[in-house]
């Protein structure tokens, strides 16, 4: 039976100051947590997925198990620690057998990491999008920092879309300092841009 998931609270230093008792012995809570969360988050990556898949973890049942055990992430107090959000859905995908049966697939791989690329280059025009709709399904407090984005000048995807800024080493036909000033001011108006 699996434990349950890590408590959140702080160490305290007189546990911290006692010796290990067994090289076996279960980590405590705050290691616990620190690993599981570093276990969780590998899996938004498709590459990862996909040696899991071949090197047979996805099809041993005990993995499967603790696959659903680490759902306790979902929860709000946990959720809020991870820095790849798609985590959460990727654990979803994993609870079903045809996923972890495909994901060892090339193909599926790629498509999984476009899917995740795509989602990273246009989440943001996309909240704007409901935002400036009025939907519901935005925050008033993501609704005026995606307003303040656009009246800034852009989106994060505009920036992937606009060419390169100027060289870093441009310099003016005579070599002076007047190419380089100007090669500064326009680098700096590219990086104003974005």
């Amino acid at each position: 039976m699996m434990q349950p998931p890590p408590q959140l609270s702080k160490p305290s230093a007189a546990k911290a100051a006692l010796p290990q008792q067994h090289h076996n012995a279960l980590p405590d809570d705050e290691t616990r947590f620190i690993i599981e969360l570093e276990f969780v988050q590998c899996l938004a990556n498709a590459d990862y997925l996909h040696w899991l898949a071949l090197n047979k973890y996805l099809d041993d049942p005990a993995f499967v198990v603790f696959l659903r055990y680490l759902n306790y992430w979902r929860r709000p107090e946990y959720a809020r620690f991870l820095v790849y959000p798609q985590t959460l859905a990727v654990l979803e995908l994993l609870g079903r057998a045809e996923v972890r049966k495909e994901i060892g697939r090339v193909q599926y791989k790629d498509f999984l990491q476009d899917q995740q690329l795509l989602q990273w280059r246009f989440y943001l025009n996309n909240r704007r999008r409901l935002a400036d709709a009025g939907s519901p399904a935005g925050t008033e407090g993501e609704r005026r920092a995606l307003r303040a984005l656009s009246k800034a000048g852009g989106t994060w995807s505009s920036a992937l879309n606009e060419p390169p800024g100027p060289p870093l080493s441009v310099v003016d036909s005579g070599g002076g300092r007047a190419g380089v000033a100007a090669s500064n001011a326009k680098r700096a108006e590219h990086q104003a841009r974005i």
